[in-house]
This record gives C-alpha cells, sequence and structure tokens, in this order.
C-alpha cells in the first residue's frame, strides 16, 4: 500500500484571486515547491476542483512550475491523507477496445470488459487512469469516462509510483507476482 498525501492546486499558488483562465500567469508558490520536492517515497496528488475543460492547462502548469507530483485529482472530497494501493490504468486498448488518435476516436471508444473490474474494486483502490493521450484530449477522455461510468479518483499524463499496473502494453518481470496482485485487487 502506498501513503498517498492530497494537496490542492489553490494553495500551491501564491495569489488570491486567480482563475484558471489566467493559470498560466502564475508561479507556484516557492514554499510549496520545496516541501513538495522533500516529500519521498509517499504518492502525491494535486487535487484540483476544476471543470474538465481546465485539466490540460492545469496539467501544463504543474509542468512548467516543475511540481513534483503523481496524480491529478479532480475529486475535492478527497482526504489529505489515506493509505490503499494505487492502481495505474492505462486507456487505450485497456479501459477501451480500440485506441484514440484524435478527438472523434476518443467520443466513440467502446468500453472493455475491464470497466465492470475497475467499479467493484475503486472503494478499495485508489484509481489513477494513465494515459500517453496529448493533453488536449484529457477532457474528452474525462466525459468518456462519466458517460460510460467508469470511477476514478486521479488522471495522470506520466508515469508514476503504483502498486499495480493495468495496461495492454505492459512487459512485467515477475508476471507471478504481478498476477496475484491483480487477483487480489481487482478479482481477476
Amino acid at each position: 500500500m502506498a501513503k498517498i498525501l492530497a494537496y490542492d492546486l489553490a494553495i500551491l499558488i501564491n495569489q488570491i484571486d486567480w482563475t484558471y483562465e489566467d493559470l498560466l500567469r502564475y508561479r507556484v508558490d516557492t514554499t510549496w515547491q520545496y516541501r513538495l520536492s522533500q516529500i519521498k517515497g509517499k504518492y502525491i496528488v494535486i487535487r484540483c476542483d476544476c471543470p474538465f475543460k481546465y485539466v490540460p492547462q492545469v496539467l501544463k502548469w504543474l509542468r512548467i512550475n516543475n511540481v513534483e507530483y503523481d496524480s491529478l485529482s479532480l475529486d475535492p472530497d478527497m482526504p489529505d491523507v489515506q493509505e490503499k494501493p494505487v492502481v495505474a490504468i492505462d486507456i487505450d486498448g485497456t479501459l477501451t477496445k480500440e485506441i484514440c488518435w484524435n478527438e472523434d476516436q476518443c467520443k466513440k471508444a467502446n468500453p472493455s470488459k475491464l470497466v465492470k473490474k475497475v467499479i467493484s474494486a475503486y472503494k478499495d483502490v485508489l484509481v489513477v487512469l494513465w494515459t500517453a493521450r496529448r493533453e488536449e484530449f484529457i477532457p474528452t477522455t474525462l466525459q468518456w469516462m462519466v458517460k460510460n461510468n467508469v470511477p476514478f479518483h486521479a488522471v495522470s499524463t506520466e508515469k508514476m509510483a503504483a502498486t499495480l499496473y493495468i495496461d495492454d502494453k505492459t512487459i512485467n518481470p515477475v508476471p507471478k507476482k504481478a498476477k496475484k496482485l491483480a487477483k487480489k485487487l481487482l478479482s481477476i
């Protein structure tokens, strides 16, 4: 299990009246940037109660400001601290049957059988959608998740620490251990 620490995006910004539209004008508060860089061995989630359409800007802001984090949560009720296994689930070819190369394909993708397993395991693990999709496709991707009733806690466009990766392209050097963990976490 990972010790998961969640921080609000708002506390990382050293401004009182900032908006998502002009987010890229602001810099991270240096005190928080230093604190986050000193946290070792913990899974860091940036909590952001933002509309889907601003997620690409938030991801870009985090990257520009060198904020070290593992995933972005859109759930304002996510607790500050929790301990759960982190399960990173790929989207293309894993949660969807097809691979998405453009926005229209992202909208029309068919859910895979894994979706039902994710729904059943949701309360026991931290579900992180992990994707290599371009940032501009993330809002459409999140809308697809809602439309297809796929629950998730956070999203990441970068590889992060995880207890288990579920990915159609994963090559695991310890397949027996990975299979045992997958059975335990997702009843596969």
